[in-house]
């Protein structure tokens, strides 16, 4: 029985310390899961962009701030291809 009990705890100890890892330790982050429909190009504010890498219900994406929040776009999209041309990637 105490097997039992050694295990259990060995197991809650690991899945705990792999979570941890995963997430940097920190607090999880949201992040994008789709992207934004149409050319919002005009809404976007600063001259920086951060690009997201697709995992774990993530997808690809460049994110651009505006005043009403981050917008997720398509790297693939014409209208973020030129607008990152001429930002700085953070």
């Amino acid at each position: 029985m105490s097997t039992k009990i050694f295990s259990l705890i060995l197991l809650s100890v690991c899945l705990c310390t792999a979570s941890i890892t995963r997430h940097g330790g920190g607090p999880v982050r949201p992040c994008c899961v789709k992207y934004t429909p149409r050319n919002v190009s005009s809404k976007v504010t600063g001259d920086t962009y951060k690009e997201q890498h697709a995992g774990l219900g993530c997808v690809h994406a460049i994110i651009f701030s505006s005043d009403d929040g981050q917008i997720c776009a398509n790297p693939n999209d014409k209208w973020v291809k030129e607008l990152t041309a001429n930002m700085k990637k953070i």
